[in-house]
């Protein structure tokens, strides 16, 4: 393996660490917030750091590229995020947390859809979502707990699912303009704060100043502005820029393995052997969808 595609592993690698994080945050700072409220300060203060790291304007290059950052913003910044955290009002967390684990497999779809020449699912590819599907049933639904369909909850957290595969792609078109990652990321941020503000006049943005000073709050907030959002968003790019979103993608499914081991560590949540094994095999599913690249993806970078 040649270093851009060891640091593009690496860099998807901790974009989900981080990123399976976010739930305990997230869960805290909902006891003050609102999800839309959360959403957006969490993505202001990602743009605040990008922009201090990259204290330049990226210039107007035409609607039509323009146009990129504003789909890759509605579906990967606004949608897929809305849309997971209003799924999680209308059926179960661990339903949520297996349907939109699946994202690998829509990117390698949307890859299908936009580029079929270029793109090559093989076995080995189909082989491992299956294994990973199955790791991710264990893990989230553990003995007894039963898998409960709710239509309009589940069918929101698929679709954003989808959503997710539509954005890595609109990522990797961005990729190929060239310019500074960072710079790119903050644009779309940009404009996925602006798609927010109607949902925000909608459901309403009153936030006290004890609430944004609480020390809890306060370093939750920074965790996912710096961490989960500048820093995650900008290392995805980077990871899809080098490795592709087809192979990135496939690091999704081991989010939920990397929460459950969190979950231990931070909030004492028990793992139990179902779990365990559960994220054995979502480990396998990944190494299998791995075996033989060529088999699984081949994505040109032209």
């Amino acid at each position: 393996m040649d270093r851009k595609r060891l640091q593009g592993h690496l860099l998807a690698l901790f974009s989900v660490l981080m990123w399976s994080t976010t739930f305990i945050s997230t869960k805290i700072l909902q006891e003050s917030f609102s999800s839309i409220e959360i959403l957006f300060i969490r993505f202001a203060f990602g743009y605040l750091i990008l922009f201090l790291l990259r204290p330049r304007m990226l210039a107007f290059e035409g609607w039509r590229r323009e146009g990129l950052y504003m789909l890759a913003a509605a579906s990967g910044i606004f949608l897929y995020y809305y849309m997971e955290n209003v799924a999680l009002e209308h059926t179960m967390a661990g339903n949520v947390s297996v349907l939109v684990s699946t994202a690998p497999f829509f990117i390698a779809l949307v890859y299908k859809l936009f580029r079929p020449r270029e793109t090559k699912l093989g076995l080995f590819f189909t082989l491992g979502f299956v294994v990973t599907f199955i790791g991710l049933v264990l893990i989230a639904f553990p003995a007894g707990s039963g898998f409960s369909l709710n239509p309009m909850g589940d069918g929101i957290a698929l679709a954003a699912s989808i959503i997710w595969g539509f954005y890595s792609y609109f990522v990797d078109r961005i990729a190929l303009f060239g310019h500074d990652v960072i710079m790119t990321t903050r644009r779309t941020f940009f404009y996925g704060l602006i798609f927010m503000i109607p949902v925000l006049m909608v459901e309403g943005f009153s936030i006290s100043l004890e609430e944004m000073c609480d020390p809890v709050n306060l370093m939750n907030l920074f965790f996912l502005g710096l961490g989960a959002s500048a820093l995650c968003f900008v290392a995805w790019a980077g990871a899809i820029g080098r490795i592709g979103a087809v192979v990135s993608g496939q690091y999704i499914y081991i989010i939920p393995a990397f929460t459950l081991v969190f979950s231990f560590l931070i909030l004492g949540e028990r793992i139990t052997l179902q779990s365990a094994l559960g994220a054995l095999l979502v480990m396998a599913g990944l190494f299998v969808s791995n075996i033989r690249k060529e088999s699984c993806a081949k994505i040109s970078q032209s």
